[in-house]
């Protein structure tokens, strides 16, 4: 846990928004799940993304496959 603390604190930014459309629809659209169980994602954002109205929608599109 250590080494993933120090490596996280040296992570920089460009403080740009970031695109996460595409990795979602690549993940709804090729990542399978294991049969009977639901998938989880987790993102780790400052709010500050792209597209997010294209965002929401893609969420929404896809809210019965996955626990976001």
């Amino acid at each position: 846990m250590q080494h993933s603390i120090s490596e996280i604190e040296r992570f920089t930014a460009n403080l740009g928004g970031t695109n996460i459309l595409g990795a979602l629809q690549h993940l709804f659209t090729e990542v399978q799940d294991q049969i009977g169980l639901r998938r989880k994602l987790f993102i780790m954002t400052d709010g500050d993304f792209d597209s997010k109205k294209a965002v929401i929608n893609e969420i929404e599109r896809n809210k019965h496959d996955i626990d976001l």
